[in-house]
């Protein structure tokens, strides 16, 4: 453990400073990950695996949906851009979690050609209590990141301390953690799926978004953080302000806006539906339906599809 600890020290020194051989910082990571310690520290930190609902929206995806965000302009700058934040927003059942899987496929796909980019992503839901609280979120985003580099910053290091005393770091902490957690990478990819489905009990809406607020504020430049919900009041009070000014176009396609209401994106989620619409009616439970019947059906689901 010390002697991978010793390397993994040095290849984030070459990290930091841009100097690094991809192939020795992949062997390095690889290394890293073996160590029980560093596993034991990040598991005490977090117990939640925000895969499971990437892979359950994952298995509601249909080939060729979403794209369209993929190849959007504003998608591409939120790639690029310093400290960028983007909200997707629309109302229940417009498939936001299930397009939150698709930027995250294609994410995964981009950290595995570059290690020196992280990617971290975390889903809010109603089912589940440890995926309602800003702590969950916070320290499933460390624990993510640091699987990301070949060594534990020595803030995380820290923390320990108090898990030898049985103690829980407060949120400050954490969220000066995590801003640690960041340094060195060219890229952090950040991703919270239904801002809305964090509970108001106790406040925890309110610490949410004052967190993310913050973590924003504090962020170095290489942060991008995309987030999901309905466009609910106190949601957008707090994000609103922290999105860029961006020029609206006649076709939202092309736009610049890091508000992203998907409602305006109409050409593009009929495409989806169409895509959705023709892959249910071609299936073997409609295979004795007349081709009338299915072209009017397909007109019907599309009439009351209002983007869902």
């Amino acid at each position: 453990a010390v002697t991978i600890a010793r390397e993994a020290t040095e290849t984030a020194a070459m990290l930091r400073t841009g100097l690094n051989d991809i192939s020795k910082l992949r062997e390095a990571i690889q290394d890293a990950q073996k160590d029980s310690d560093r596993a034991s520290l990040l598991n005490w930190l977090s117990c939640v695996d925000p895969s499971s609902n990437f892979n359950s929206a994952r298995d509601k995806h249909q080939a060729g949906t979403g794209d369209w965000l993929l190849r959007s302009n504003v998608f591409r700058r939120w790639k690029t851009v310093e400290n960028s934040l983007m909200w997707l927003n629309e109302k229940p059942g417009s498939g936001k979690s299930v397009l939150s899987s698709t930027v995250i496929h294609h994410l995964e796909y981009v950290r595995k050609q570059d290690p020196t980019v992280a990617l971290a992503y975390f889903y809010f839901t109603f089912n589940e209590k440890e995926k309602q609280t800003t702590r969950g979120m916070i320290t499933s985003f460390i624990k993510q990141l640091c699987y990301c580099c070949p060594d534990i910053p020595e803030a995380v290091q820290e923390l320990s301390n108090y898990q030898t005393q049985g103690h829980t770091p407060d949120l400050e902490t954490l969220e000066k953690t995590l801003l640690v957690t960041m340094d060195g990478f060219s890229s952090v990819l950040l991703l919270v799926d239904a801002l809305d489905e964090c509970p108001f009990q106790n406040n925890e809406r309110k610490k949410l978004l004052l967190s993310h607020r913050r973590i924003h504020r504090q962020s170095p430049s290489n942060l991008h953080l995309l987030c999901t919900s309905r466009r609910e009041e106190d949601i957008e009070a707090v994000i609103k302000p922290l999105l860029p000014s961006g020029s609206l176009f006649d076709c939202p396609e092309n736009s610049d806006d890091f508000d992203v209401e998907l409602s305006a994106w109409k050409i593009s989620m009929d495409s989806d539906i169409g895509i959705l619409v023709e892959k249910a009616l071609a299936s073997e439970d409609f295979r004795i339906w007349p081709e009338d019947s299915k072209q009017e059906a397909e007109r019907m689901l599309f009439k009351n599809a209002d983007g869902m």
